[in-house]
């Protein structure tokens, strides 16, 4: 798949990564989404995520078939807390989200700095 250059995107999340997130160099920055998210966004930010020298992990999953708990059979719950219990910055783009799903809550629960 070829992703094509987008100049204000990539703008907009440098701004987003900079500006809004005050990202800093080290800082683990993890980006989870699922197969219909935007890839170009994704891209994006990992892109602005790396140029001020953190250090960005796409998660790439299966679009759930709910959101919040309703999502909760369809992901691998235990795989995401695990790693995003270390995050200092979670962006969620899934289109099916995640927020006030069991990864929500458990990960708020073990990781008071994300």
């Amino acid at each position: 798949m070829i992703f094509m250059y987008n100049k204000a995107l990539q703008q907009a999340s440098d701004v987003l990564v900079h500006e809004l997130l005050k990202v800093q160099k080290d800082e683990v920055f993890i980006i989870t989404a699922d197969m219909i998210a935007d890839r170009a966004v994704v891209d994006a930010i990992f892109t602005s995520a790396s140029q001020v020298g953190a250090k960005p992990l796409i998660v790439w999953m299966n679009t759930p078939d709910g959101v919040s708990e309703a999502a909760d059979p369809f992901l691998p719950g235990e795989a995401l807390v695990g790693m995003l219990s270390v995050a200092d910055i979670w962006i969620e783009l899934n289109h099916k989200w995640l927020l006030y799903s069991n990864v929500y809550y458990q990960t708020m629960k073990n990781n008071k700095k994300l």
